[in-house]
């Protein structure tokens, strides 16, 4: 994954005082122009919403909507567009001029954490020098944060979404991540529990394949972990030993709701 060092462009809907803080509050929600992008459209995802619509406008209509993340503006047109992700540099786009591209910002965008205002939470994505899930842990507390709970459709459907965005995917390309799932929070018990304390249910939309041993089918005495597995056409779990999950984490903070 490539850091991107983008420029923005800060503006306020039903802002009652601007700052350079960037504050949101219940009366306030800021939104951020990327300047690496414009007079591009995702070639799929987007709901346009035809008016005439200023640049408040569109911005108050995404903020209606609680799975709005990003807005496509054509001021010219008048039209606009609501995207539930952010654009990434592997995003599939198309060109279209004339489109300014604005996304909501909060106080996770300082701190390298992306905001799923739906999901109620901030994530992050990053490399460890370590595959211990203990290691991982720790990694994710030194943020205040947790190793994410994928435990909503939504969740999953977000945050595959963005790591298809954000990584490179052939058609081979395979994609782990450690994740909040494992079995070792009761001694002796092989339940699995996400990080937030819930248990694993079957009405998740995506396969889990859990048999409580590692990859050469043999039982881990420090427990077993999920991985979360993303491919270009496939998303799933699989278990391993805690002791070998994966270089990549994504760690996770619940965020207050206005």
């Amino acid at each position: 994954m490539i850091e991107s060092f983008s420029l923005w462009i800060l503006f306020c809907i039903f802002c009652t005082d601007v700052s350079d803080t960037a504050i949101t509050n219940k009366r306030a929600e800021h939104f951020k122009m990327n300047l690496d992008y414009k007079d591009i459209l995702p070639i799929s995802g987007t709901v346009l919403k035809r008016g005439t619509f200023t640049l408040n406008g569109c911005g108050s209509v995404c903020i209606s909507d609680e799975f709005c993340q990003t807005i496509f503006n054509q001021p010219l047109a008048g039209n606009c567009f609501l995207y539930n992700y952010s654009i990434g540099e592997y995003t599939p786009i198309k060109s279209e001029n004339g489109t300014e591209i604005y996304e909501i910002y909060s106080s996770c965008s300082d701190s390298q954490f992306v905001h799923n205002r739906a999901g109620g939470h901030c994530f992050n994505v990053f490399q460890t020098s370590n595959i211990t899930s203990m290691y991982a842990m720790e990694a994710c507390r030194q943020t205040n944060g947790v190793l994410i709970a994928l435990d909503t459709n939504q969740r999953i459907a977000f945050v595959t979404e963005y790591i298809r965005n954000h990584f490179y995917f052939t058609t081979t390309t395979r994609r782990t991540f450690q994740i909040g799932l494992n079995n070792t929070q009761v001694p002796g018990n092989k339940v699995w529990k996400w990080s937030s304390g819930v248990n694993l249910t079957n009405d998740l939309l995506m396969p889990f394949s859990l048999n409580n041993f590692d990859g050469n089918m043999r039982d881990c005495s420090v427990g077993h972990c999920g991985v979360f597995e993303v491919k270009a056409d496939y998303v799933g779990v699989f278990d391993n030993c805690c002791s070998k999950v994966s270089f990549w984490c994504i760690c996770s903070r619940y965020v207050r709701q206005n």
